[in-house]
C-alpha cells in the first residue's frame, strides 16, 4: 500500500496540549488543542512538524474544533506551517478564533 492509499493516525503533546492527527490521500488534518499561547507554542510549531514529517503529507488541514484561544505567539506558528508548505487551511473555527484570524487579516489566509 503507498502512502496515498495509507491511513495514519497518532496522538502527541505534552502536559501543556494534546494533539490527534490523520493522514489521508496527501492531506494531514491536525486537531489542535483548547488553547495556542506563549506557554506551549513552541512544543506545538515542534510537534506540528513532526506530525507532518511522519505523514509525508504537504497540504494542512488544522481541525479547531476544541480551540477557543490562539495568542499572538500561536499565530507565528501558524505563519511559519503556512510559510513552507503548498495548502494550509483551518475548519471548524469557533467563533472567537474567527474574531481573531479577522482582526489580524489571517481571515483572508486561512479562512
Amino acid at each position: 500500500m503507498d502512502n496515498e492509499e495509507k491511513i495514519i493516525s497518532d496522538i502527541f503533546g505534552d502536559e501543556t496540549h494534546n494533539m490527534v492527527y490523520k493522514a489521508y490521500n496527501g492531506v494531514v488534518t491536525i486537531i489542535l488543542p483548547e488553547r495556542i499561547e506563549s506557554a506551549n507554542a513552541d512544543a506545538i510549531l515542534k510537534d506540528i512538524e513532526k506530525c507532518i514529517k511522519e505523514s509525508k503529507c504537504d497540504n494542512i488541514v488544522f481541525d479547531s474544533t476544541e480551540t477557543k484561544y490562539i495568542s499572538s505567539a500561536g499565530l507565528r506558528v501558524f505563519m511559519k506551517i503556512y510559510k513552507t508548505h503548498n495548502s494550509v487551511k483551518f475548519i471548524n473555527v469557533s467563533e472567537a478564533v474567527e474574531e481573531i484570524f479577522d482582526i489580524t487579516g489571517f481571515i483572508n489566509i486561512f479562512l
